[in-house]
């Protein structure tokens, strides 16, 4: 995934006391534009094919579920991204 190889650029680059902010935030971003590019192709062809989009119980319910197939590894990674982000916005990106 290109967000690895940005965030270690961004740390050479902070690491040189260079301006980082931009790959930061890039680095963080690229997690969450790829689950939403996720979200709207599922949905797009479950649409495609007919099929009846699913309609969730409660939002516990849909985060227990996917809490079974994430454990630590999916949470730490959107957390670590979303703090990518947040610094980059800090250091003026």
């Amino acid at each position: 995934m290109a967000s690895f190889p940005i965030a270690a650029l961004a740390a050479i680059a902070a690491l040189m006391r260079r301006r980082a902010g931009f790959l930061m935030v890039i680095a963080g971003g690229i997690p969450f534009a790829l689950i939403a590019e996720q979200v709207t192709g599922a949905r797009n062809q479950i649409q495609d094919l007919g099929l009846p989009i699913p309609q969730g119980g409660s939002p516990a319910e849909a985060l227990d579920m996917i809490r079974e197939f994430t454990a630590i590894g999916a949470p730490m990674y959107f957390i670590s991204a979303a703090l990518l982000i947040l610094i980059g916005l800090a250091r003026g990106a």
